[in-house]
């Protein structure tokens, strides 16, 4: 889970800059054999990218981002890359889809975005 702050500079019509932090939750639990094991940590996350308008109502957007990520209990960041779609179902209410990746894991998110 996370919780983020970002900030949007328009380069022109058609593209925006992101830069944005997050507070990050995480809770992993795996079990075999009726043996369960879990574990949570918190981390600060941050990163940037491009949101690139597809259409002209500026309903639509893709998006190409970069994030890393270092958790407490962890020794290393993480540094992912990342693929988007949002759409705009008001002025400053978004839905989006991410496809995010690194060397160790992929993921795949849905969410919602409300936007000040």
């Amino acid at each position: 889970m996370a919780l983020g702050l970002s900030v949007v500079k328009a380069v022109n019509d058609k593209i925006d800059i992101t830069a944005g932090i997050a507070s990050l939750s995480s809770r992993v639990e795996g079990c075999s054999g009726g043996f369960c094991v879990s574990s949570t940590d918190t981390g600060t996350g941050y990163g940037g990218g491009l949101q690139i308008w597809i259409d002209d109502a500026k309903k639509l957007a893709g998006k190409i981002s970069i994030q890393s990520s270092k958790f407490s209990k962890s020794t290393s960041s993480t540094t992912s890359t990342g693929l988007g779609l949002g759409y705009y179902v008001t002025e400053k209410d978004e839905i989006y889809g991410d496809y995010r990746s690194n060397d160790k894991a992929s993921s795949v998110s849905i969410g919602y975005a409300h936007h000040f």
